[in-house]
Protein backbone atom coordinates (compact mmCIF):
# COMPACT_ATOMS: atom_id res chain seq x y z
CA UNK A 1 0.00 0.00 0.00
CA UNK A 2 1.42 3.79 -1.14
CA UNK A 3 0.86 6.31 0.92
CA UNK A 4 1.72 10.21 -0.26
CA UNK A 5 4.82 11.36 2.34
CA UNK A 6 4.17 14.01 4.42
CA UNK A 7 5.35 17.38 3.60
CA UNK A 8 7.20 18.11 6.63
CA UNK A 9 9.68 15.03 6.51
CA UNK A 10 12.41 14.53 4.84
CA UNK A 11 14.22 10.89 4.55
CA UNK A 12 18.07 10.88 3.29
CA UNK A 13 19.82 7.93 2.72
CA UNK A 14 23.37 8.50 2.27
CA UNK A 15 26.84 6.29 2.69
CA UNK A 16 29.39 8.59 4.55
CA UNK A 17 32.42 6.00 3.99
CA UNK A 18 33.80 6.75 7.08
CA UNK A 19 34.57 10.11 6.43
CA UNK A 20 34.58 12.99 8.73
CA UNK A 21 33.64 15.82 6.94
CA UNK A 22 30.67 14.07 5.09
CA UNK A 23 29.52 13.01 8.77
CA UNK A 24 30.04 17.00 9.70
CA UNK A 25 28.25 17.88 6.80
CA UNK A 26 25.20 15.39 7.88
CA UNK A 27 24.93 17.24 11.43
CA UNK A 28 24.54 20.49 9.87
CA UNK A 29 22.05 19.37 7.74
CA UNK A 30 20.23 17.43 10.50
CA UNK A 31 20.35 20.53 12.95
CA UNK A 32 18.74 22.63 9.81
CA UNK A 33 16.14 19.83 9.25
CA UNK A 34 14.68 18.95 12.56
CA UNK A 35 11.96 17.02 11.28
CA UNK A 36 14.22 14.54 8.79
CA UNK A 37 15.00 10.96 9.22
CA UNK A 38 18.51 10.27 7.89
CA UNK A 39 19.34 6.70 6.69
CA UNK A 40 23.14 6.35 7.38
CA UNK A 41 25.52 3.85 5.97
CA UNK A 42 29.64 3.97 7.10
CA UNK A 43 29.87 6.36 9.27
CA UNK A 44 32.93 8.58 11.28
CA UNK A 45 34.47 5.85 13.66
CA UNK A 46 37.24 6.52 15.58
CA UNK A 47 38.57 3.49 17.96
CA UNK A 48 35.23 1.52 17.19
CA UNK A 49 32.76 4.48 18.40
CA UNK A 50 30.67 6.33 16.27
CA UNK A 51 32.21 9.91 16.20
CA UNK A 52 29.64 13.10 15.41
CA UNK A 53 26.07 11.63 15.59
CA UNK A 54 24.80 9.97 18.34
CA UNK A 55 24.31 6.16 17.45
CA UNK A 56 25.45 3.20 16.03
CA UNK A 57 25.25 -0.29 14.57
CA UNK A 58 24.99 -1.85 11.27
CA UNK A 59 20.57 -1.91 11.07
CA UNK A 60 19.28 0.54 13.31
CA UNK A 61 15.61 1.40 13.10
CA UNK A 62 12.53 3.22 14.39
CA UNK A 63 9.12 2.81 14.53
CA UNK A 64 6.76 6.04 13.72
CA UNK A 65 3.49 6.86 15.52
CA UNK A 66 1.17 9.45 14.05
CA UNK A 67 -0.38 11.71 16.95
CA UNK A 68 -1.44 14.37 15.07
CA UNK A 69 -2.73 13.12 11.98
CA UNK A 70 -4.13 9.84 11.82
CA UNK A 71 -4.67 9.33 8.30
CA UNK A 72 -1.01 8.82 8.31
CA UNK A 73 0.14 5.14 8.59
CA UNK A 74 2.39 3.55 11.30
CA UNK A 75 5.54 2.52 9.65
CA UNK A 76 9.27 1.82 10.61
CA UNK A 77 12.35 3.17 8.60
CA UNK A 78 15.43 1.69 9.44
CA UNK A 79 18.63 2.05 8.00
CA UNK A 80 21.22 -0.82 7.34
CA UNK A 81 25.12 -1.33 6.53
CA UNK A 82 25.80 -5.15 5.00
CA UNK A 83 29.63 -5.94 5.38
CA UNK A 84 30.98 -7.24 1.85
CA UNK A 85 32.09 -10.56 3.18
CA UNK A 86 28.54 -10.85 5.58
CA UNK A 87 25.81 -13.45 3.54
CA UNK A 88 22.64 -10.80 3.30
CA UNK A 89 20.35 -10.13 4.31
CA UNK A 90 22.35 -9.46 8.15
CA UNK A 91 20.23 -11.18 10.91
CA UNK A 92 18.71 -8.38 12.56
CA UNK A 93 17.11 -7.10 9.43
CA UNK A 94 15.35 -10.29 8.43
CA UNK A 95 14.40 -10.23 12.82
CA UNK A 96 12.92 -6.96 11.89
CA UNK A 97 11.69 -7.67 8.28
CA UNK A 98 9.56 -10.64 10.28
CA UNK A 99 8.54 -8.25 12.94
CA UNK A 100 7.09 -5.59 10.15
CA UNK A 101 5.35 -8.29 8.01
CA UNK A 102 3.69 -9.87 11.62
CA UNK A 103 2.70 -6.59 12.92
CA UNK A 104 1.42 -5.23 9.46
CA UNK A 105 3.55 -2.27 9.49
CA UNK A 106 4.91 -0.83 6.39
CA UNK A 107 8.55 -0.91 6.12
CA UNK A 108 11.57 1.09 4.01
CA UNK A 109 14.64 0.53 4.84
CA UNK A 110 18.26 2.43 3.02
CA UNK A 111 20.84 0.28 2.70
CA UNK A 112 24.32 -0.11 1.36
CA UNK A 113 24.31 -3.33 0.54
CA UNK A 114 28.27 -3.40 -1.15
CA UNK A 115 26.77 -4.85 -4.26
CA UNK A 116 28.61 -4.07 -7.51
CA UNK A 117 27.62 -4.64 -11.12
CA UNK A 118 28.66 -2.79 -14.25
CA UNK A 119 24.51 -1.58 -15.14
CA UNK A 120 24.99 0.50 -12.50
CA UNK A 121 27.97 2.47 -13.32
CA UNK A 122 30.54 0.03 -10.93
CA UNK A 123 33.79 -1.01 -12.68
CA UNK A 124 33.31 -4.88 -11.76
CA UNK A 125 29.98 -6.83 -10.99
CA UNK A 126 30.04 -9.11 -7.45
CA UNK A 127 28.20 -12.11 -5.93
CA UNK A 128 26.36 -9.53 -3.94
CA UNK A 129 24.61 -8.06 -6.59
CA UNK A 130 22.64 -11.28 -7.37
CA UNK A 131 21.81 -11.43 -3.45
CA UNK A 132 20.36 -7.81 -3.78
CA UNK A 133 18.10 -8.38 -6.51
CA UNK A 134 16.47 -11.49 -4.25
CA UNK A 135 16.22 -9.70 -1.45
CA UNK A 136 14.61 -6.89 -3.01
CA UNK A 137 12.00 -9.04 -4.89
Amino acid sequence: MAYPAHPSCKVLQANLHHSMTATAQMRKWLEVNTTAIALIQEPWVRNGTVCGLRNSGDVCAIQLHSTQDHSLPEMVIASAYMPEADAPPPHDMARLITYCEEARLQLIIGTDSNAHHTLWGMKTTNEREAASETISN
